[in-house]
């Protein structure tokens, strides 16, 4: 993604820091004007990051070299080299100071994004393959072994197509990979235990040490009710008392009556909450192989730091002369980006089987509809004994063919259909068909074979009248083209909804005001009350919205009902995201878009209030939905 540059012999540069600048293949030292050097890394991001700070300038009126975007930069330290990158950004001064941002190559796998359809390939071999595409320098790639069946993936950056190949061999091996950038080259490693010695000692290297542990946060006992609040007809509990005495979270649920499901989610939350909050963090003077992603064994006995911890994120700071220092963020466990796969649905050419779902269709869907399913073929309920012909005189189709009560939905009407129990059959259908039992609020679903309308047998639905037909003349005419008709349909009801020129302007200012409080806010479980700075997501978000003059209401089940649901792709700042599963099933946490992929969350881990991705790592696990309220 550079100009290749011939390598250096290093034996004849001096030791200590070196900061050596590439452009049209010629070198520059940059040495003598360093003022601060930072090399950082996180397990969670794609490339590490050096900021590089110097004064350009020896008379105060002209610079000393013109930095140019693009460019190669190289670090070495005691005539080894410490990172290579890309300088991707330039902020300077009116004093001639400057600080160059520079990103490893391993940059260029999030800034790319592109299609793929493979099967039985490995992690390792779709890395190779996406690398050749690209122009990306490969070193040491681990075999990965497992073939992955299928991965067809689109729209999603290179990083993300190889999370999701890494995760999906994690899954079906339990072996983990890390990537890295070796003088250059992209390398994918498998994790192993720890293999360094960082003994931490006062008087030798320590500078500090903390581990901070808090039960703050933690609850003992989890009681949910279901039902009437005030007259439960389902109460589940766990836990109970503790050594840290009882600290009880109550909560209600009126989306299930169900034993057996709040019980579960009583014990999935205790099991969240009932372990005390542990943060490790040492400073000590530098040692630079130890990097983000590696696995360390520490000991410290004031702090009780002892044993096996893996990097999740490193810091080295090199000053002007040559002191080198290191901040590490450490944890007892790895929490590597992790990306499930998810497949995209394909049509069956038969329509038997599998049927063109249409779950994300945004349509005004009214409840209390009953739906039943038939097979002409099996008998007639048109009451002409012609199996292959409807009451609207046009031929059965599976995926398009409703039966309907013609004074309740006339024939030729469109319409979208929801079946939360089934949601295989959700999608488009016309209604040109009808029978002796289909009256009022009921319909029947033309679906193939006599076991696969036993299975559906009789469900409740969610129905919408998309276009009111005029008859069965109108049916016709619309089976006649309903490839076409109904691909406009979809068109219609999946595009996202236009943004006002006041909806953008609020939109604008609901971003402003979340950004505004990164780094600024406490996390507290159940906490409104953010001007205090101290909260929870839906606090955050209600806050925030709030003062944008919006009111979307308290908890995140009563924000995930609110405005329209967005495809993901159609993500604009301002809208809502959320997600599940975190502490509990279901929608669980809520954020801020900033930007494509991005938003603000106030989250019960440092940093509590922060910018984060939505589609990758953690959080792009757990995504739910987005919703446009404005």
């Amino acid at each position: 993604m550079s100009n290749e540059i011939k390598e250096l012999d290093y034996s004849s540069v001096r030791p200590q820091i070196n900061v050596i600048y590439y452009t049209d293949k010629k070198i520059t030292y940059l040495d003598g004007i360093i003022q601060d050097i930072s090399i950082s890394g996180d397990v969670a991001k794609s490339c590490r990051t050096c900021e590089i700070a110097f004064k350009n300038t020896s008379d105060g009126r002209s610079r000393l070299i013109d930095i140019k975007m693009g460019k190669e930069i190289r670090i070495l330290y005691n005539k080894n080299e410490l990172f290579r990158g890309i300088i991707f950004n330039n902020d300077r001064n009116e004093r001639g100071e400057e600080t160059i941002t520079v990103y490893d190559p391993n940059v260029y796998l999030s800034k790319n994004s592109d299609v793929i359809k493979e099967n039985n390939i490995t992690a390792s071999e779709l890395i190779k393959k996406l690398a050749k595409s690209f122009g990306i320098k490969i070193g040491r790639i681990d075999n990965t072994g497992h073939k992955i069946p299928k991965l067809y993936i689109a729209g999603k950056t290179l990083y993300d197509m190889i999370i999701i190949a890494l995760t999906e061999t994690q899954k079906a091996t339990g072996q983990r990979y890390m990537l890295r950038n070796n003088k250059g080259a992209l390398e994918l490693i498998a994790v192993k235990t720890a293999t360094k010695w960082l003994r931490v000692e006062g008087g030798r290297n320590l500078i500090s040490a903390s581990y901070k542990e808090s039960i703050d946060e933690v609850k003992t006992k989890v009681k949910i009710t279901s039902g009437d609040e005030f007259n439960p007809t389902q109460t589940a509990v766990a836990g109970g008392t503790s050594e840290y005495g009882t600290m009880q979270h109550y909560e209600h649920n009126s989306d299930t009556n169900n034993a057996t499901n709040i019980q579960t989610l009583a014990n999935q939350l205790l099991n969240a909450w009932n372990k005390p909050k542990t943060e490790m963090d040492v400073e000590t003077l530098g040692v630079a192989d130890i990097v983000s992603g590696i696995a360390i064994i520490v000991q410290n006995a004031l702090t009780g730091l002892k044993g096996s911890f893996f990097v999740l994120a490193d810091n080295h700071r090199f000053t002007a002369d040559g002191v080198h220092t290191m901040s590490l963020k450490i944890s007892k466990t790895l929490d590597l980006p992790y990306q499930e796969y998810e497949p995209p649905q394909e049509n069956n050419s038969s329509g038997y089987d599998i049927y063109e779902g249409g779950s994300t269709l945004k349509a005004n869907y009214e409840s209390g509809w009953i739906a039943t399913a038939y097979d002409p073929a099996l008998g007639g309920i048109n009451g002409s004994g012609d199996y292959k012909t409807t009451a609207s005189g046009t031929k059965v189709q599976a995926n398009r063919t409703l039966a309907v009560d013609p004074k309740v939905i006339p024939y030729g009407s469109i319409v979208a259909i929801k079946v939360p129990s089934m949601p295989q059959y959700d999608g488009i259908y016309l209604a040109e068909d009808t029978g002796g039992a289909i009256k009022g609020k009921r319909i029947d679903i033309l679906i193939r074979g006599k076991k696969n309308t036993a299975n559906f047998g009789r469900r409740q639905v969610q129905v919408a009248i998309i276009e009111k037909g005029q008859g069965k003349a109108d049916a016709r005419a619309i089976a006649s083209k309903w490839p076409s008709t109904k691909k406009k349909i979809q068109e219609q009801l999946n595009a996202p909804p236009k943004q006002s020129a006041a909806a953008s302007s609020k939109a604008q200012k609901v971003v402003e005001i979340a950004n505004s409080y990164k780094g600024d806010l406490k996390y507290k479980f159940g906490g409104k009350n953010i001007a205090s700075g101290k909260g929870d997501c839906s606090g955050f978000t209600y806050y925030v919205y709030k003062q944008a003059g919006i009111d979307i209401g308290h908890g995140t089940s009563t924000q995930v009902a609110k405005g329209k649901r967005i495809e993901k792709a159609h993500a604009q700042p301002g809208d809502l995201v959320f997600f599940q599963g975190t502490y509990r099933s279901g929608v669980s946490h809520v954020g801020i878009v900033t930007r494509q992929g991005y938003c603000v969350s106030l989250k019960s881990s440092e940093p509590f209030c922060d910018e984060h991705s939505y589609t990758t790592g953690y959080w792009g696990k757990k995504f739910m939905e987005i919703r446009r309220v404005l």
